[in-house]
């Protein structure tokens, strides 16, 4: 559920703000109005403003749907939030610090930590939730997505399958596999989650959700 105050006339913080410029430059680039976000997303209008003007922080459930709307990802967004904090491995250099730091942002009762962002290779983000079981599935073109159980109990929907992660368990979540993830037992979880642009080397029989258990 998304966390609102409809009164509220104060920006929440600098994180909230600079979310809410991002989201809505993004809206105003795809020519939407906050109407049309609404019907994309399934939020109401009057609660994206507030988002937009940093008065109101959506649950993580709720930001995803808005970068689904955005044509986007919540890493996406986390992504260019960062930009600035980003940087890229020198060409020749066998190992390079990436990223030190990062910034985390709270979603609700949620937060995501980006720790290294390669532009079109490797994302690496680290996840705090408490995500309650939905119908909305993700799916990422060309991109796979490993998930690291670090903390609690993960349920995964991944196609018609669903799986059950505990701490030391891994799961491979394919390109183009329709997916979500939330805790199992309605305990706080906590997850890294690493995401491979696979360019143009997409295999089709890859296809499908494998998992892979850690000893």
């Amino acid at each position: 559920m998304a966390t609102s105050s409809g009164r509220n006339t104060t920006p929440l913080d600098h994180d909230a703000v600079a979310m809410g410029e991002l989201i809505r430059a993004r809206r105003k680039n795809m020519g939407l109005t906050l109407k049309d976000l609404a019907a994309l997303s399934g939020l109401s209008h009057p609660f994206i403003s507030l988002v937009e003007r940093g008065r109101a922080r959506p649950s993580m459930p709720s930001f995803v749907n808005l970068a689904k709307a955005l044509d986007a990802t919540p890493v996406d967004l986390y992504e260019a939030l960062e930009a600035a904090s980003l940087r890229s491995a020198p060409a020749g250099v066998p190992a390079s610090i990436l990223q030190t730091g990062g910034l985390r942002h709270a979603y609700g009762d949620d937060s995501g930590h980006v720790l290294i962002s390669v532009p079109g290779r490797v994302r690496m983000m680290e996840i705090q939730s408490l995500g309650s079981p939905n119908e909305s599935r993700l799916t990422h073109a060309g991109v796979d997505e490993y998930l690291y159980v670090l903390e609690g109990r993960v349920e995964v929907a991944a196609g018609a399958e669903s799986f059950q992660l505990v701490v030391g368990d891994s799961i491979r979540l394919a390109a183009g596999t329709p997916h979500n993830w939330w805790s199992a037992d309605g305990v706080p979880f906590r997850v890294m989650m690493t995401s491979v642009d696979l360019g143009d080397s997409i295999d089709a029989a890859e296809s499908g959700a494998a998992r892979s258990l850690s000893e």
